[in-house]
């Protein structure tokens, strides 16, 4: 048993001689999970890691595991630097972000020192990262991992808002008619939801609308039913980036209760500070039981959408 944020959790996830802790969410939430052998803490012979592996960066080891039947192995060329090889023999590099920030770190960074950040790792700014990130931006900012929701996010905190774009399309696919082939039905209520296959994506969506149906008050169901829909080739609106959505991995439920930062500055401006009010009317019990089968959430993004969920394990199993 250990202790974060004043909050008990369950920590086991050995693999080899690395330990990753991870949230015990079915224990949070007092309700099994309905597949527990798709829980992302309950299957950790999903891959076991060679020696030279576990001499990884954390981040790392988190991909491999995370998406162990899409990525064959990893290697090192410096202590910073290094390649991944897809099953089909692709290769990708990465290279580790210079630090790492948590929530409390990100907030008490001036905006000089976030704009030193960027240039650190290569942009002109934060705008300029968001567009062309890798790797390492995805993993330089930590996403939470405590339970409580927040009531504010400081600026241009965005764990897993910026993405490599190339990995995802080695992941998922380079194209809408490549992803279309590994594209399935899952049933959400009386929905039909087109979303990929892969990393059984699908069978954990099944499951989190089992859970959200059996294990919650029916005052719930107003934030999860209708979905929003699931795959959908497009580009983020107003930029060149390609949605998560794209790739079948992503979810949008709640509309009529969800928060968008873009609505949020139609409606309040900018509050006294400059920055984008934060704004959510989500419960804490959606966000866990998306988060158990490896979902994070845009509720944690300063440029908050709070209706957006996307299956991103890796940031949920790196804590370092």
């Amino acid at each position: 048993m250990c202790k974060h944020h004043g909050q008990h959790f369950c920590c086991m996830y050995l693999v080899m001689s690395m330990t990753v802790s991870m949230t015990c969410l079915a224990q949070d939430l007092d309700c099994p999970p309905s597949q527990p052998e798709l829980v992302i803490t309950a299957n950790p012979t999903s891959r076991i890691l060679n020696q030279e592996e576990q001499q990884l960066p954390s981040e790392i080891q988190a991909l491999l595991i995370a998406y162990s039947d899409s990525i064959k192995s990893a290697s090192k060329h410096t202590e910073t630097q290094g390649s991944l090889v897809f099953k089909n023999n692709t290769k990708h590099a990465w290279e580790r972000p210079k630090q790492k920030y948590d929530l409390f770190t990100w907030s008490k960074l001036s905006k000089v020192e976030q704009a030193q950040i960027w240039k650190q790792q290569g942009f002109k700014d934060f705008d300029h990262a968001l567009n062309h990130a890798r790797l390492a931006e995805q993993f330089l900012q930590l996403y939470p991992h405590t339970s409580q929701l927040p009531k504010d996010l400081p600026v241009n905190f965005e764990p897993g808002r910026l993405r490599d774009e190339v990995f995802f399309k080695k992941l998922y696919g380079r194209s809408k008619a490549e992803v279309a082939q590994q594209l399935t039905t899952v049933y959400w209520g009386k929905q039909k939801l087109k979303v990929t296959r892969l990393h059984k994506i699908d069978q954990r969506l099944q499951a989190i609308y089992t859970d959200l149906k059996n294990c919650l008050p029916k005052k719930f169901k107003r934030y999860y039913e209708p979905s929003a829909g699931a795959f959908t080739w497009r580009k983020i609106k107003g930029t060149q980036r390609l949605s998560v959505h794209s790739f079948g991995a992503a979810i949008d439920i709640g509309v009529k209760y969800s928060n968008y930062w873009k609505w949020t500055m139609k409606v309040y401006g900018r509050n006294a500070q400059g920055l984008i009010p934060y704004k959510n009317s989500f419960p804490v019990e959606i966000v866990e039981t998306f988060k158990r089968y490896g979902f994070i959430w845009g509720g944690w993004w300063y440029h908050h959408d709070t209706m957006h969920f996307e299956y991103r394990p890796e940031l949920i199993i790196d804590k370092q």
